[in-house]
Order: C-alpha cells, then sequence, then structure tokens
C-alpha cells in the first residue's frame, strides 16, 4: 500500500529533520514543530499497530518481533558505538560526538539515557507496545475492555511521565504510545484499508485539522516525558493522526524517494543520527555555513545519504536491518 510508505516516510523525514534542529520547523511558523510533534512519533505507534498480527502464537510472534525490531536495534547501536569509537581515535579537532567512553555498550541495560543513537529508543518501547497488546488479546477479544485496559495502561504511562519516574527500557513511553498502536490496529479491523468513495473527505479534513492543531498543540516529547494534557495528547493527536491517514488514502502511486524512505524507515532511524554531527561539522569546515543555513544543508545531506545507505545495508545486511529472518521458524522459549 503505497499510502503507508507515504506516511512512514514523511514521519521519518520530520523526525530527521526535528534531531538536524528544530529551527528548521520554526522558520515555518512560531507552533509548527508542536504541530508535527502532535502526530510525527505517535503515527508510527500507530502505523505499527495498523500491521499487527498474532501470527502462530506467541512464541512464534515474539521471534518475528525480535528479528523485526530487537536485531535492528542491537545492530545499529553496535554500529553507532562503532562508528563513535572510531572518531574518538581521530585528532581532537575531528571529535564530532561526545567523549567516548567504552561503557556505552551496556547503557542499554543500565540506564534510561544512552549517548549512542538515541533514536533507537522507540524501538525498544515499541517492542514493549507489541507483547503488551498480544498479551491483552490473549486476554480478552472485547474491544471494549480492550480500550478500557490500554486507557488504564497509558494512564500509568502519563502519571509516571508526570511523576518524572524514568523506569528503564521506556517502559512508560510504551504505555504512553500504546493507545495510538490500539488505535491503528483496530482501524485496520473495521476495514479501514479498504479505499472507498468517502476518502476523498480526507482532502478536505486535513487542511483544518492541521490549523486546528497547530493552534491547540502543546509540547510533546514522550522520549523526554514532555506531555501535554492527557485529553489533548490522545485527543489531538489521535484526530491529527487519523485526518493524515485519511487523506493519504488518496494517494495511490508512490511518491519518489518519500516513499522508499518510508519502506525502509528502519534503516534511517538507525543511522540518520550518526550522519547528523559528522556531516553537519564536514559542512561548517568546508562552507563556513551557520545557523538555520548549515542546519538546512546539513538536512539535504543527511537524506541524500540514506538512499545510498538504505541500498547497501538491505543488501549487504539483511537479517539485521528487518529485510529476512535470522532466528527461524520452530524457535521455542
Amino acid at each position: 500500500m503505497p499510502f503507508i510508505d507515504l506516511m512512514k516516510g514523511l514521519c521519518i523525514v520530520l523526525i530527521v529533520t526535528g534531531h538536524v534542529d528544530t529551527g528548521l520547523f520554526e522558520a515555518l511558523g512560531a507552533n509548527t514543530d508542536r504541530m508535527f510533534q502532535t502526530f510525527r512519533v505517535p503515527m508510527y505507534y500507530f502505523l505499527s499497530g495498523i500491521f499487527f498480527k498474532r501470527y502462530d502464537g506467541f512464541f512464534d510472534f515474539t521471534r518475528k518481533k525480535v528479528n523485526n525490531i530487537l536485531i535492528p536495534f542491537a545492530f545499529f547501536y553496535l554500529l553507532a558505538y562503532l562508528v563513535q569509537m572510531g572518531c574518538s581515535f581521530l585528532p581532537e579537532h575531528w571529535h564530532v560526538f561526545d567523549p567516548f567512553h567504552w561503557g556505552f555498550i551496556i547503557q542499554p541495560l543500565t540506564q534510561r539515557y544512552w549517548d549512542c543513537n538515541v533514536p533507537l529508543w522507540f524501538l525498544l518501547s515499541l517492542f514493549q507496545v507489541n507483547v503488551l497488546y498480544y498479551l491483552l488479546q490473549m486476554l480478552t477479544r472485547n474491544r471494549w475492555l480492550q480500550l478500557l485496559v490500554v486507557m488504564a495502561l497509558a494512564a500509568v504511562g502519563y502519571c509516571l511521565c508526570m511523576s518524572h519516574i524514568r523506569p528503564l527500557y521506556y517502559v512508560d513511553t510504551a504505555l504512553v504510545g500504546m493507545p495510538f498502536f490500539v488505535l491503528g490496529s483496530q482501524l485496520r479491523a473495521m476495514g479501514a484499508l479498504q479505499t472507498g468513495p468517502s476518502d476523498k473527505w480526507g482532502l478536505l479534513v486535513l487542511p483544518f485539522v492541521l490549523v486546528v492543531t497547530y493552534l491547540l498543540a502543546g509540547d510533546i516529547d514522550i522520549y523526554s516525558q514532555v506531555l501535554p494534557h492527557f485529553l489533548t495528547l490522545y485527543g489531538l493527536s489521535s484526530i491529527a493522526i487519523v485526518a493524515l491517514y485519511w487523506f493519504s488514502k488518496n494517494i495511490t502511486v508512490p511518491v519518489p524517494g518519500l516513499n522508499y524512505l518510508g519502506r525502509y524507515s528502519i534503516v534511517v532511524l538507525g543511522t540518520h543520527y550518526v550522519y547528523i554531527p559528522i556531516v553537519r561539522h564536514l559542512l561548517e569546515w568546508c562552507t563556513g555555513c551557520t545557523g538555520l543555513a548549515l542546519s538546512a544543508v546539513t538536512l539535504i545531506v543527511v537524506l541524500a545519504l540514506m538512499f545510498p545507505t538504505i541500498a547497501l545495508f538491505i543488501k549487504v545486511f539483511p537479517r539485521f536491518t528487518a529485510q529476512k529472518e535470522l532466528i527461524k521458524p520452530g524457535w521455542r522459549l
């Protein structure tokens, strides 16, 4: 479905842009970054929920998610670790990362925040969401009871964030993100993937929703436990997500480049944060650019680098980038 890859592509480009410099958003309007915050990370939970499947039981399901989420997490984290280690041996002028320590390798196991490839937190969170939702499916198939349990878990996650309690492995983010995942799963169960005449209304609805979102959006950073009011978080974000989904269903042909980035967004997620400081430093050194001009050029170069990076990684490392399975069927605990 081209429109799903398009949505993933849009979200990953917004994420990369935010990591390069949120000032690029603010140049478009004072509240533009907050508007994009409303859906750029929640959308990924939502899109993952659309493709939720039970497979052949809990152990086969877990095997799939280890292949598709945890193995890429370990691969891209190790890649960033090796790059930062290599850069630490260069002359001081080329130390583009924070000071390197050998202990970085175990940070995901021992502490909340890391010094290597920070965006990979989302994969740990997403793995937990998948497992929690599967267990909930085993408990009950009643949609209303599922919704009640999910919102109760979301309230727990929200309270953890508001109390600045930071559990390891991003359990709080998993609980906060779960309603968006379930929204995607339930919409698919209701047949929302099918196209129909009413989809054209999405072309009219999205601009209106974006205006409302721009005016009402607050700061949302699930990773940093920065959240708006509970109802604003789930009400406004869900409306924005559904409106974008509804709009995107009208786009029936791939958008060159954007769909490609969306299809292999896990590679973009795993590599862009490594590229950004290196590219920024090289551009500043070569061109003398500073400020937003430097950020804009950095963004363009990093996105351009994603295309050969994806082509290389999916060919050379298919089992570490969720293109093929590393752990074969038949695995049992």
